[in-house]
């Protein structure tokens, strides 16, 4: 196992605490943003959704989280599916004295028998319609906030050197690609400046991991 950084090493006790009160239903993740790649660095309880340590973001980038948070750093119930199981996932980014993003908190719980339990319940009142039904995977929508996308993208590019050569720059476009992060509004833009390379750079750089997806097969 990799030495967890420093700045997220108080966080695994909390993680241990959740895990332990909560009950193996219940998974919690710690991401290090400054390695997107590769960027879980503990887990509890990873048998909830199969997140090992060493992988990288999943589900932080879904099209939902996209589209909503609902206090600022805080994007609690959002659902998701795996393997089968229904996902009730909440995260929270975590800051450093600078403000900027170093890494985030995920806690995952299978409420599959609780949405397959109100499914047969509501299935016995015909033609009543459950309100905020917890047995659809979609959650209630909420104001876009597009700085949490902003967030994760700076923090990524915050972890290249100060002058990342070609090689390292199309690594993570097509980590970025992979996960539709250029489907964001204003995503390239935000590349494009924070990378110091023009607009067009970077739509080049697009079409060359599109073409050639064997070359960034692990990304």
């Amino acid at each position: 196992m990799s030495p967890i950084p420093p700045r997220l090493a108080p966080y695994v006790p909390i993680a241990n605490l959740i895990g332990a009160a909560t009950g193996p239903q219940v998974e919690v993740v710690l991401h290090d943003t400054s390695s997107p790649l590769h960027s879980v660095v503990y887990v509890v309880n990873g048998h909830v959704t199969g997140r090992k340590v060493g992988q990288t973001f999943e589900h932080l980038f879904s099209d939902e989280l996209k589209e909503r948070a609902s206090n600022g750093d805080l994007i609690d119930n959002y659902y998701f599916k795996v393997q089968g199981r229904t996902i009730r996932s909440s995260s929270l980014l975590l800051r450093g004295e600078d403000g900027r993003v170093f890494g985030a908190i995920c806690i995952n719980v299978d409420v599959t028998k609780i949405t397959d339990a109100i499914r047969d319940l509501s299935s016995l009142l015909p033609g009543f319609a459950l309100q905020g039904s917890a047995g659809s995977v979609q959650s209630a929508a909420a104001p876009a906030v597009p700085s949490v996308g902003s967030e994760f993208i700076g923090s990524m590019l915050d972890s290249l050197p100060e002058r990342p050569t070609r090689r390292e720059r199309l690594e993570l476009i097509a980590f970025l690609e992979k996960k539709n992060v250029f489907a964001m509004r204003g995503a390239l833009d935000l590349v494009a400046t924070r990378l110091g390379v023009a607009n067009v750079t970077v739509y080049s750089d697009i079409r060359y991991v599109k073409t050639h997806p064997e070359e960034f097969a692990t990304s």
